[in-house]
């Protein structure tokens, strides 16, 4: 540029570069740690037992605002936000545990909390948790996993601000305050190991009038009789979890229900054992997310489920097969999870994904409108009869094919189906989503395979195997270009492997074993490397010819002497394929075992994830223990 513009443009950087560089240097630096809160800070690291040094940071000489886990305003200095999740990410095995310091009230501006996986020692007397009460600004209070004395301090009901209240896995010991009314003793699971404890009357939550969120998820609330009512007390309530609380029934009435803003919904592993119909929470209109997995609901939903056009996700899994759907969902435009497995008592699969929501709430492909965020549905495990039906294809067919995939399932007693579907919208109502796994194993299904379902040219895994399905495998196979994996093994399918299985280029798994497939095999790189890998991809089928195996389609001409020398060099090849394997078993291990003794971060690492699993696994056998001696009880 050049000219009268580029002298305009110069003279008018020189001008306002200065200023800005002026300004920029004017503004006022970030405000120190205030004395007074950092003298707090401190006596509260002093009831600390830190054998790891997680708060090395917190010097006097240094500004408390920079310390690990401290946050302050920019302008004033005030400490905003104190965080011992952020200083002991290894919380299972270096847990931090000592006082509580009432210290921390002089944090005066503090709205942020978490004492979360801290273990308070010394005598109930000294370490109440009452002073948390005082602390007016809290907006958020973490006390996770945590291990304190006292009881849950009615005091907290006087934070009006609060909004955020998580108290999940915490273990209160001792006994309560008076305030909190009847006590009886409780267990609750804390790191794994059932303790006992207080119930408690959770009445104070009702004085929260800014709480947005709870989660008292794996605290026994068994006792508390009305907790509906107590929730329902709290209109503000966005986001409610209790799951593994010990909680029963569900079907209580309200007189006027006041939780009209709750999205998200956990009352997860609790043994409610009522209708499905009679629960309180299918007029709030605002769920987006409802977990009720485990809670041995029973009989229809009602239609009211249709009308909760917010809900995203619907997780009722592992209820006994004890519900029924005929309830039309295909106007949850907004649905992305839908698991029902072992669930359903009965149904027919192709009424339930008719109800299921879809690009158009017609059947015609030239209809327009958009209704499917559908990703994930999981049926698996469920008394579904019927045909598979067509919609379930991703190509463009005429009306008419738009019903059935053929006779599938016309005998079926127990019918599996797990889709994973991908989360995008299509241009024809027909097919409504886009598979991407379809596992159909192990069941009773009949018939053959339908040509239909080569047109899924998204799906990655099919697994028909162990099903009695008979005819051919379809010769348009090759046109699921992005299949990964194939398994058509432990069926009655005849006739010749279609040559076009051989274009499959990102197959990284086929078996086809245990068949009475015949002919001659079809040939290419890819097929090859994967017998290499899984010898027994064919093993089953007597008819097969030609290589990778060892029989010829020629009626003779292959000599005893040839025929010896082939098994032989097949069995070396086979004893130093094992041979590889254990020594590359044998060295992966102790690569594994080296990180983990000398890389301590890694070794916490796969510590807390077995901690994880076991304590899942003790959980589930403590609370089916406890429901069924409750059961034998009542009998």
């Amino acid at each position: 540029m050049r000219g009268p513009a580029a002298r305009l443009l110069l003279i008018a950087a020189c001008f306002f570069f200065p200023i800005a560089h002026a300004r920029w240097h004017a503004r006022p630096a970030a405000a120190s740690c205030i004395p007074k809160e950092r003298d707090a800070l401190l006596d509260f690291k002093r009831g600390i037992n830190d054998p790891e040094h997680r708060l090395s940071s917190w010097e006097r000489t240094h500004d408390c605002c920079s310390w690990d886990g401290v946050s302050c305003s920019h302008r004033t200095g005030n400490v905003l936000k104190l965080d011992l999740s952020e200083v002991n990410p290894d919380y299972r095995d270096y847990a931090l545990e000592g006082q509580i310091s009432p210290s921390l009230l002089h944090l005066e501006h503090l709205e942020y909390l978490d004492l979360s996986w801290f273990n308070q020692t010394g005598s109930n007397n000294n370490n109440s948790l009452e002073f948390l009460g005082s602390m007016k600004n809290l907006r958020q209070l973490h006390l996770t996993g945590s291990l304190f004395f006292g009881g849950i301090p009615p005091q907290l009901a006087n934070l009006s601000k609060l909004e955020y209240l998580d108290l999940s896995l915490t273990s209160f010991s001792g006994k309560v305050s008076p305030e909190i009314g009847n006590i009886s003793t409780l267990q609750h699971l804390d790191l794994g190991n059932m303790q006992d404890i207080y119930s408690l009357d959770i009445s104070w939550l009702t004085h929260l009038h800014s709480l947005e969120y709870l989660d008292m998820s794996f605290v026994n609330l068994s006792t508390v009789v009305d907790w509906i009512h107590a929730f329902n007390m709290i209109p503000s309530l966005k986001v409610l979890h209790l799951a593994y609380c010990g909680l029963h029934g569900t079907n209580q009435l309200l007189g006027h229900l006041n939780l009209i803003s709750i999205v998200e919904l956990d009352i997860s592993f609790n043994y409610f054992h009522h209708p499905v119909a009679s629960c309180w929470f299918w007029n709030v209109t605002t769920i987006q997310s409802l977990e009720l997995s485990q809670t041995y609901l029973y009989g229809f939903f009602p239609p009211s489920l249709g009308r909760l056009t917010s809900l995203q996700s619907l997780g009722f899994a592992d209820n006994a097969n004890a519900a029924k759907m005929v309830v039309d969902l295909k106007y949850l435009c907004e649905l992305e999870y839908l698991n029902l497995s072992r669930s359903l008592s009965q149904g027919n699969i192709k009424d339930l994904v008719d109800k299921l929501p879809h690009g158009t709430t017609t059947r015609k492909i030239s209809g327009t409108g958009n209704c499917s965020s559908l990703y994930v549905i999981d049926l698996s495990n469920n008394y579904l009869t019927g045909y598979i039906p067509s919609v379930m294809s991703n190509g463009h067919r005429n009306e008419e094919e738009v019903d059935f995939y053929g006779e599938w399932s016309n005998r079926v007693a127990e019918f599996v189906l797990l889709v994973v579907i991908k989360c995008q919208m299509l241009k024809y109502g027909a097919s409504f989503f886009g598979l991407v796994s379809i596992d159909l194993s192990e069941n009773y299904l009949t018939g053959g395979i339908p040509d239909q379902i080569t047109s899924l040219n998204g799906l990655l895994n099919l697994n028909l195997s162990w099903n009695q399905l008979t005819g051919s495998i379809p010769e348009k196979i090759g046109d699921m270009k992005s299949v990964e994996s194939l398994d058509l093994s432990r069926n009655y399918l005849s006739g010749e492997i279609p040559q076009s299985l051989s274009e499959l280029t990102y197959l990284s798994y086929v078996d086809l074993s245990y068949n009475n497939l015949t002919g001659r095999i079809p040939q290419g790189r890819q097929l090859d490397t994967l017998y290499t890998e899984n010898p027994s991809m064919y093993d089953g089928n007597h008819g097969l010819r030609g290589p990778p195996l060892q029989r010829n389609c020629s009626s003779g001409n292959i000599s005893v002497e040839k025929g010896n020398q082939t098994t032989s060099e097949k069995d070396s090849e086979t004893i130093f394929f094992y041979f590889g394997l254990g020594s590359g078993f044998m060295v992966g291990l102790w690569v594994v075992f080296c990180i983990l003794l000398f890389k301590k971060t890694w070794r916490i690492l796969c510590y807390r994830l077995f901690d994880r699993a076991y304590d899942r696994v003790f959980v589930f056998v403590v609370v089916t223990r406890g429901r069924l001696a409750r059961q034998a009880t009542a009998d």
